[in-house]
């Protein structure tokens, strides 16, 4: 199984147009699971939520999948932030353990002022105003932005592409 899913990582690799990189299936330290960034939009990537391995036991094989972990959440975020410059995370799961780990993240100086929004996009009215901030966010170019949901895949690319075309 794990050679299979090698073997499939590569030729998805190769097949990729230049410029954009692999989704990270799995989350790591550096990264939540599902993050996905293309180089031609340098200001903006989305994620299924961090602090997660695998935001579920059902679909994943992994021991801590299902859990959320501060710890790896806190190492994902200071990545995201130091490495990358990512100075804005939207929050679609509405998650509060998100939240304080931001939060605990600034306050102790470890990241330079990330700042984390919660939005519900479940709603016309809600996505229109995901679309204004993070729109708004896109415009100035000295933001970078992670969009995440629960997995990554629905929430998080809808609020992403109406924010792009808004800006």
């Amino acid at each position: 199984s794990e050679r299979i899913q090698a073997e499939a990582s590569k030729a998805y690799d190769e097949k990729a147009p230049p410029g954009l990189d692999r989704r990270h299936d799995e989350g790591d330290l550096n990264y939540p699971c599902r993050y996905f960034h293309n180089e031609e939009i340098p200001n903006i990537s989305v994620s299924g939520i961090p602090g997660f391995y695998y935001p579920s036991k059902r679909h994943s094989d992994h021991p801590e999948a299902g859990k959320y972990i501060p710890d790896l959440a806190e190492n994902q975020f200071m990545n995201l932030a130091n490495e990358y410059g990512f100075t804005h995370i939207v929050n679609l799961e509405l998650s509060n353990d998100v939240s304080k780990t931001v939060k605990k993240l600034n306050e102790s100086g470890k990241v330079e002022a990330l700042e984390e929004r919660q939005m519900s996009v479940s709603s016309l009215k809600g996505m229109r105003e995901a679309a204004e901030y993070i729109g708004e966010l896109l415009l100035d170019n000295d933001s970078r932005v992670l969009v995440h949901c629960r997995w990554g895949t629905h929430r998080a690319p809808a609020a992403s592409v109406v924010g792009l075309i808004y800006a």
